[in-house]
């Protein structure tokens, strides 16, 4: 990958980043529906793009950006900083704190729905499948996307000959 493959590839999305937004001033369905200006200019890039009709020059590592691209958006969430009222030290702690359980909360329900699913849904569909192999859904994500990223962290080889990984 190239400085300019990458800078052709910010171009074309720049490009359908302000058609998005055309889009979205000019379509009032899409302005009742609240749809982001990015997830119209995401999916008419989609359409278009090497997964669609292949008539954008994408070059190869498009799909390599968003694990470095999501680092500068981070990294921006800290730059106006923390405020802190030593007045309201309670109201602070206990909006601290719910902001911390609501955080807990929805990852708990995101790691109990797979479980859940498969035991409630998955094993009525399909009688013959295990019930405890929902606990390997939780493991094969991370292991998946080990082998798919080529700057992660490799398995050890016996990760890679479970039965719940598909290498």
């Amino acid at each position: 990958m190239s400085v300019n493959d990458f800078l052709m590839d910010f171009a074309i999305a720049s490009l359908f980043i302000m058609i998005g937004q055309l889009i979205r001033a000019k379509v009032k369905l899409v302005q009742k529906f609240f749809v982001p200006a990015s997830m119209i200019a995401g999916f008419l890039a989609l359409a278009l793009g090497s997964q669609g009709l292949n008539v954008l020059p994408f070059s190869e590592g498009i799909s390599s950006y968003a694990g470095s691209l999501i680092i500068v958006i981070f990294a921006g969430v800290g730059i106006s900083g923390f405020s802190f009222s030593k007045k309201n030290f309670k109201a602070e702690i206990d909006r601290m704190g719910s902001y911390f359980s609501y955080k807990v909360l929805a990852q708990a329900i995101q790691f109990a729905f797979a479980p859940l699913f498969s035991i409630l849904v998955i094993s009525k569909l399909f009688p013959e499948i295990n019930e405890a192999s929902a606990c390997f859904w939780l493991l094969d994500f991370p292991a998946a996307t080990a082998r798919r990223q080529p700057w992660a962290p490799r398995l050890p080889d016996w990760a890679t000959r479970m039965p719940w990984t598909s290498a």
